[in-house]
């Protein structure tokens, strides 16, 4: 251990309090604003999470005129702070009344796995596609306000990848120049700390009731899931929207979870709407996979409160409750149409005749790349798309995923068959109204569908299959509810968490080496490639890799697929980029 790696990580230490403390204060702002505290609300990892989507908003919103330098951030971090401080004095007021060392126990946990996830952040970035835009995406965050036609420059520029937004933040404030591996662990100790909040239920006088027992089911699912993915992550050293949509997702099913129980009493059909509305909006923008999983989240809610509201009043009521969720869609939309003439690109609906915008050509072009390397890596889309040949080789591959895809689909039949049984036999029993329902796995199967037959890469699908068991689990769980036994309801408890967290154990347990994989040096650095510089037709000076696609660190501007017709939209390349012919130059395209 060196005194680089010992002030490495206190430096890491305070940027992840500074992060918490900040959405921390823009949780409590946007609870205020929307109405939203509840007894979800008022878990602290939850009313963070919360702060996360809305600070990102904000982010989002002040890039569409500034870069996201630190004179910049500074303020938004530093405001939610301020907002904080109410909710810090309540805080330091009930730990003196209740005088309880159980939160210190936590906190204690929570310091031990940050250094070591620190330690892990600290790594060089291995992912290939943070070579290839996600480190220019952030420098270009850092360094412009967003850049209209930046996507013909390189197409996944337009993106529009809301996490880049957060990464670039934390890149400038309050941790310069390493947001790629602070942004992704903080993300995971945040799920880490919402597990053990949710632990906490086995304090509770009701300990032995059905509703705990899912939730302490869930929590200790999920935090196999999460020493699972700090262990294998490529992640928390890459600032990959990969990880972070996994993350919402994992989140945001804690939360969906308790909200139903709750949803099914006529009096708390407002529980956790609001919070559930900025995740699941939230979640679209870091990754369009998350669309059918999010949507179907707030689904559900329409369909369980379609009772509690009624008449133009409670339409409206209804639709005031989803607000952010249009919000947060609506700037995301409008940051999509200024990096590429298009909302969600790479779709060619809905795009627009601008003078920036990316030709719909090569809009149509990336998202067939797209879906055809899903299906079948390293094979041209024409060889892939328009038949299903590439299903038996996908076949294969999946089936050669044992901890993503195969052991959490057979661990989920037998829990599945064993909560139809239970239920079956316990039919004629009194109903637990905290026992779930099946409804719980509607979005889960939802968002499978939908990342099967968009972009079916196991990367993007394999939270969903994690989603699919711990939903199965926590079914099983609830299936027990007519048994008067609390022996029996505890055994049921932790037949369900090791059937589901079988693999993740086992995983970890048969390669400890991954537990070592840390940096002992501080922050590694990252790659800076050589470069090729060339000059296009209207004489603008552009950066090529010289050793393969990905620019890392290189100058901007920077991409690997050099295009001859681009040009500057005014004098700097904060003013745009445009491949269309300007009639007023002096250089004829083509020649």
């Amino acid at each position: 251990m060196t005194l680089t790696y010992v002030v490495a990580v206190s430096e890491a230490l305070a940027a992840y309090a500074v992060l918490a403390l900040a959405f921390l204060g823009w949780g409590e702002g946007a609870a205020r604003l929307f109405r939203a505290h509840s007894d979800v609300a008022e878990r602290g990892s939850v009313t963070v999470w919360l702060g996360w989507a809305a600070a990102l908003l904000v982010l989002q919103v002040v890039h569409l005129f500034l870069p996201l330098n630190s004179i910049v951030v500074a303020p938004v971090f530093a405001a939610g702070i301020i907002m904080a401080v109410p909710r810090l004095r309540r805080l330091v007021a009930e730990r003196r009344v209740r005088g309880s060392r159980a939160p210190i126990v936590g906190l204690v946990c929570l310091l031990i796995a940050a250094i070591w996830i620190a330690s892990r952040s600290m790594l060089p970035p291995e992912n290939f596609d943070s070579g290839l835009y996600h480190i220019p995406t952030i420098r270009w965050i850092n360094s412009y306000a967003i850049v209209p036609g930046l996507g013909n420059l390189h197409g996944r520029f337009a993106f529009n990848q809301s996490f880049f937004t957060y990464a670039a933040a934390v890149n400038a404030f309050p941790f310069q120049g390493f947001g790629r591996g602070i942004a992704n662990s903080f993300l995971v100790l945040l799920l880490l700390w919402q597990s053990i909040e949710l632990l906490a239920h086995w304090r509770n006088e009701a300990a032995g009731t059905v509703g705990n027992l899912t939730i302490q089911a869930a929590a200790l699912v999920m935090l196999s899931i999460v020493v699972y993915l700090s262990v294998t992550s490529d992640g928390l050293a890459s600032p990959t929207p990969d990880l972070a949509a996994t993350l919402i997702q994992l989140s945001m099913f804690l939360i969906f979870i308790q909200c139903v129980t709750a949803w099914r009493s006529s009096e708390a059909k407002d529980h956790g709407v609001t919070v559930l509305a900025f995740l699941a909006a939230t979640a679209i923008t870091v990754k369009l996979s998350t669309l059918a999983f999010s949507a179907c989240v707030l689904a559900v809610w329409l369909i369980e409160s379609r009772r509690s509201y009624r008449g133009a009043r409670g339409y409206a009521d209804r639709a005031a409750r989803l607000a952010p969720f249009a919000l947060i869609l609506g700037v995301w939309v409008i940051r999509g149409y200024v990096l590429s003439g298009c909302p969600v690109y790479p779709s060619t609906s809905g795009c627009v005749s601008v003078s920036w915008a990316v030709p719909l050509d090569k809009v149509a072009d990336e998202a067939r790349w797209i879906f055809g390397w899903a299906r079948t890596p390293g094979v041209n889309w024409r060889q892939v798309l328009g038949s299903w040949s590439w299903l038996g080789p996908w076949l294969s591959r999946a089936s050669h995923d044992i901890v993503g895809i195969v052991y959490p689909l057979v661990s989920s039949a037998i829990l599945i068959i064993g909560a139809f049984l239970a239920r079956k036999l316990q039919r004629n029993r009194t109903k637990d109204s905290a026992s779930l329902s099946w409804i719980v796995l509607v979005p889960v199967l939802a968002g499978m569908t939908f990342w099967f037959f968009t972009a079916p890469d196991p990367r993007f699908g394999r939270v969903f299959f994690w989603l699919l068991a711990l939903g199965a689990a926590l079914l099983f769980v609830s299936s027990i509810q007519g048994a008067a036994d609390q022996r029996m309801r505890g055994m049921a408890l932790w037949a369900a968490v090791l059937v589901a967290d079988a693999s993740f154990i086992g995983f970890v347990l048969s390669k400890p080496s991954g537990l070592t994989a840390v940096s002992s040096r501080g922050w590694m650095p990252v790659e800076t490639p050589r470069v090729t510089v060339r000059r296009t037709l209207s004489g603008l000076t552009v950066y090529t890799p010289g050793d393969d696609d990905r620019c890392w660190n290189a100058p901007l501007p920077c991409t690997p697929y050099f295009t001859p017709e681009l040009r500057l939209l005014g004098s700097g390349l904060g003013s745009g980029f445009t491949v269309r012919h300007d009639p007023t130059s002096r250089i004829r395209y083509g020649q």
